[in-house]
């Protein structure tokens, strides 16, 4: 290896090195070689504060100008920093403002344009960082998607609706976008939920990152869930740091673990996780779906009592919303097993042309998930016969 054979150049003083690195591959590489950790000395370079990376900014920006041969005004800078801050918290000032400077004037310029807009940044923002700013639509198409998917849960779709406009305002800037308590056992409508939310409001399905905190049971459980191998993040913290304008699932919290719920209800209240190391982890641009199988009840007055067990009653002061999952009747199941046949037989017109529209079969229970089951066994069945 390279610094097998570059230890000893460096003991016997033949040369004298001064190496660039990130904190995590100190950590990875140098601090655990004790022969490359006794010959470097570690230099932390801070991020300047706002004041200094302005300054440095606008002492750049003529560079750029001058390359490109387009102005970038001057009163774009605030709003840049403001941006750069808040969709790209894992990156440092002055460079990622920089970087979306020098392709913002490269745009400004393809368009055959003579000056940067406001346009220009956020259409760059949105390129590095996949977040949908200049989709002013993404709510209405959620809530048009829930409508369907979400059957007999009106007052639930009520609250959601208020919580995005909420999120839209961008009001709150020093905790998640949303915190939202998924109260009740249909479990399956909760994962429909964050998988609309995860596709047409944050873009993609990749931006949904699910946590089971029965992952999270042994003695080492608190470390685990945020440490993973060779003094790296868990994965779910490390997509997180990658991609912090996600949304962010936690499976069965009941079930977590006194250290687990301790680390998580502080990274709520504090907008971020820190491990002993003194990194953080971003959740100001996460929306956080917590899933508990307790439900909540309405009294006779038409006050709502909790029926949520000690551990629910502290989640309900930080939850923004809490949102309880009612059991769905006869009517509700019927109605929504023949729209996911629909749906499923669409794709399938041949088959859904011998079969009718209508489900050819009586719906039992109470668990939507199971609706699923059935149409996709039925359906194969009748798929074999056909094809065989």
């Amino acid at each position: 290896m390279l610094r097998a054979c570059f230890k000893p150049v460096l003991a016997r003083g033949e040369i004298r090195c001064i190496g660039a690195t990130t904190y995590d591959e100190y950590l990875k590489f140098i601090e655990k070689d004790r022969a490359l950790q006794r010959r470097f000395q570690p230099v932390m370079i801070e991020e300047p504060d706002l004041d200094s990376a302005r300054r440095m900014i606008e002492a750049k920006i003529p560079e750029y100008e001058q390359h490109h041969q387009i102005q970038f005004p001057m009163d774009l800078i605030e709003p840049l920093m403001e941006s750069t801050q808040y969709f790209m918290p894992s990156r440092k000032l002055p460079d990622k403002a920089l970087d979306v400077i020098d392709l913002a004037c490269a745009s400004a310029r393809m368009d055959h344009r003579d000056q940067v807009s406001r346009q220009d940044i956020d259409q760059i923002l949105q390129q590095l960082t996949d977040v949908p700013l200049q989709d002013r639509n993404r709510k209405d198409r959620v809530m048009q998607r829930l409508r369907k998917e979400l059957v007999g849960q009106q007052t639930m779709l009520t609250q959601i609706d208020q919580q995005l406009q909420w999120m839209e305002l961008g009001v709150v800037e020093d905790k998640p976008l949303g915190v939202w308590l998924l109260c009740g056992k249909q479990f399956s409508l909760k994962q429909r939920l964050a998988k609309v939310l995860a596709q047409l409001y944050f873009g993609q399905d990749d931006r949904r990152i699910e946590v089971d905190m029965m992952d999270y049971q042994d003695s080492q459980a608190g470390y685990r869930f945020v440490h993973g191998t060779d003094q790296q993040y868990s994965l779910w913290l490390e997509k997180l740091r990658r991609s912090p304008y996600s949304l962010l699932l936690i499976r069965n919290l009941d079930a977590a673990r006194a250290e687990c719920e301790a680390i998580l209800r502080k990274g709520i209240e504090q907008g971020m996780i820190e491990e002993e190391a003194g990194r953080k982890v971003d959740l100001r641009h996460c929306l956080i779906l917590l899933d508990t199988q307790q439900s909540r009840s309405l009294s006779g007055l038409g006050f709502q009592a909790a029926a949520v067990q000690s551990e629910g009653e502290g989640w309900e002061t930080l939850a923004d919303a809490v949102l309880d999952f009612k059991t769905l009747g006869s009517a509700e199941m019927e109605a929504l097993a023949r729209r996911r046949y629909q749906e499923i037989t669409r794709k399938m017109p041949q088959l859904a042309l011998e079969l009718g529209e209508d489900t050819p079969f009586d719906v039992e229970g109470e668990d939507p998930e199971k609706i699923d089951r059935q149409i996709r066994s039925y359906l194969t069945r009748h798929f074999k016969k056909s094809v065989g």
